[in-house]
Formats: C-alpha cells, sequence, structure tokens
C-alpha cells in the first residue's frame, strides 16, 4: 500500500540565484529556516511596486529510512511558480514549467535507502516565452506556495505520473434521473521486472457507507508497463448533484490486489449530474433551469501571497458560500 509523508516542515531557502554553490556542503550560503507553504514575494507582492522576480533556492534533508528496498518513490508537489528544477542527491531529476498545477518526480533511483538525502528545487518565477500567464494585474508569486509530500508505493499502482492526476478517474458517460452509466479509467503502473497478475476492485458509496455500485477486472500486466483500463459501471436511481441545492457525493473507491493484498488504493468523491444549455432556457442542471452565479477569487492575502493555508482557503469558501445563500435569498 501506498504511503504519503508530508515534507512542509524543515526547509532551508536563499532569495537569490546562487547556482552550484547551493549543492556545495563548504560553499558560503546564507540558508533561511522556512516551513512550507511559502513565497519569497509575501512582502513586496502586495505593494503594486516592482517586486523580486527571478530564481530563488530551497533544499532539504530526508532520512532514507522512511522506506525498504522493492518500492517507488515519488516526490509530490502541488504548486510551485513557475519553473521549477528538482534535484535529489546531486542528480538533477527533472524540470517542470508552470505555476498552477500538480506535478511528481520518481526518484526512487536516485534515493538512498540507508542515510540522509538532499532534495534541491531551483525555483524561477520570471517571464519565459513558453510559460503562461506571462502579464496580469496581479503578482506572479515565486515560491513552494503549496503542499510537498514523499509518496511511496509498491512497484504495482495507480500512476503517479499521469499529468499530476490521480491515475484513477471516473467519466459520466450518460446521467439520468432513472440511471447513471458510468466508466471508471485507471492507469495502472507495473514497475518490477516481472509479468503480475492483479485485480481491479470498483465500489461506488452512498454517503451513508452503502455500496451502490461495484465493478472488477483481472488484469496481466506486462513488466516495465502502464495499463490503461476502462471499466463500466450502471448505478439506479442516483440521487443527483443539485448545486447548492443539495451537493451529494459519491464515494468512489478504487484499489489494486494481487494474491489477497491490497496493492494500492485512490479514494475520491464526485457528484453525479448532467449539464446543457438551451437557447430558450439557458443552462440546465439535470434537465432543470438552473442560474448561474459567479465571483472572481484571487488566492493571496496581505503579507501572505500565494502562500495561503488551509483556515485561508476555507474562509474564502465560506464567503463565496455566504454570497451565492445570499444571491439566492433575492432572487
Amino acid at each position: 500500500m501506498r504511503e504519503s509523508i508530508n515534507l512542509n516542515q524543515g526547509w532551508l531557502f536563499v532569495r537569490k540565484d546562487v547556482g552550484d554553490e547551493a549543492l556545495d556542503r563548504n560553499a558560503w550560503v546564507k540558508w533561511e529556516k522556512i516551513d512550507l507553504p511559502h513565497t519569497w514575494n509575501a512582502s513586496d507582492g502586495g505593494t503594486g511596486d516592482p517586486y523580486y522576480r527571478g530564481a530563488c533556492w530551497y533544499k532539504r534533508s530526508v532520512s532514507g529510512s522512511v522506506t525498504d528496498t522493492g518500492k517507488r518513490i515519488f516526490l509530490e508537489f502541488l504548486g510551485v511558480n513557475s519553473i521549477a528544477e528538482v534535484i535529489v542527491n546531486e542528480h538533477r531529476v527533472g524540470k517542470h514549467r508552470g505555476g498552477f498545477s500538480t506535478f511528481r518526480f520518481d526518484v526512487t533511483r536516485f534515493w538512498l535507502v540507508d542515510g540522509e538525502n538532499e532534495i534541491f528545487l531551483r525555483v524561477d518565477n520570471n517571464t519565459h516565452p513558453d510559460v503562461y500567464p506571462q502579464i496580469g494585474d496581479f503578482t506572479f508569486f515565486g515560491g513552494i506556495y503549496r503542499d510537498v509530500n514523499l509518496i511511496i508505493t509498491d512497484e504495482i499502482h495507480f500512476s503517479m505520473l499521469d499529468a499530476g492526476s490521480a491515475g484513477v478517474s471516473v467519466i459520466q458517460d450518460q446521467i439520468r434521473a432513472d440511471h447513471a452509466l458510468l466508466t471508471i479509467r485507471a492507469l495502472v503502473s507495473n514497475d518490477s521486472a516481472e509479468e503480475s497478475n492483479v485485480r481491479l476492485w470498483v465500489e461506488l458509496l452512498a454517503s451513508d457507507g452503502q455500496v451502490v455500485a461495484y465493478g472488477a477486472r483481472n488484469l496481466a500486466l506486462l513488466p516495465a508497463s502502464e495499463t490503461e483500463v476502462l471499466l463500466p459501471i450502471q448505478l439506479d436511481d442516483p440521487i443527483l448533484w443539485e448545486g447548492i441545492d443539495n451537493p451529494y457525493l459519491y464515494e468512489v473507491q478504487v484499489s489494486l490486489e494481487g494474491y489477497n493484498d491490497k496493492l494500492d488504493e485512490v479514494i475520491f468523491n464526485t457528484g453525479l449530474r448532467w449539464c446543457e444549455i438551451d437557447s430558450q432556457k439557458g443552462f440546465l442542471l439535470n434537465g432543470k433551469p438552473y442560474r448561474l452565479r459567479g465571483v472572481c477569487r484571487h488566492q493571496d492575502r496581505r503579507d501572505v501571497g500565494w502562500a495561503i493555508s488551509r483556515d485561508h482557503q476555507q474562509e474564502d469558501m465560506d464567503c463565496i458560500l455566504e454570497i451565492m445563500m445570499a444571491g439566492m435569498q433575492a432572487k
């Protein structure tokens, strides 16, 4: 089974591009102790004046004793603006361009099972011709402004490199009041050198925890391969997601099993609904007119920038909900 270890605490940071000196233990670099989320524009990015745009460096040590051999090890970054180069134990693992998406790197072959592992990030929030947006009426805060996680999986697992996704998704083929036709898409990775037989198992749970639909398929996985699986399931008389009126969610549990052992599992929520746009009636949700309301929200706070906490996120969502409810009462 996978294990996720949060790495937000205990980072070191320098607010300039020190180049390869960052990797040299003997070089004189004045590192500052910080925790994530973090931005180097927390102060100068909120004044309306010119702010620092360029490259800065982060580093953190991680003990290798968190895992055993025979596992896959991934570094997961939920938000880094805007170009991030990741270095592990002096090996340049990869570079991600773009500041608004989750990305991961497989660092297994660079990771020391016993001993300390050094993670370095060179982060750059300068303007680059192939990274968007390039200009706007807001600050492009530089830094690691969301969580960083170390994820450890078995050699057989749902893909960790599927464009930052969970490797599993629900395709809502047809949703109506009396039935729901769904396809579960799973991208399964076999990082071992042997062919393996596993079972993909899917359960759809109602809000009370009862299983209301399920499906399964046996898979023969080739060595060192990724296999896309499309598994259809059907639900009769679904409870539809109705926006604020009834934001009902089902829980989707998707797992991989081999020899009675659960190898990996992904759990998430989904709302079942269908949408249409009619020239006379406007936007329709589940066949009924539904008035759309929205707000413009920027993910920043004074003296915090984009490095907002979960409490900040919740406060924003509470304010937006209050606005929406007030609009509904006024109609």
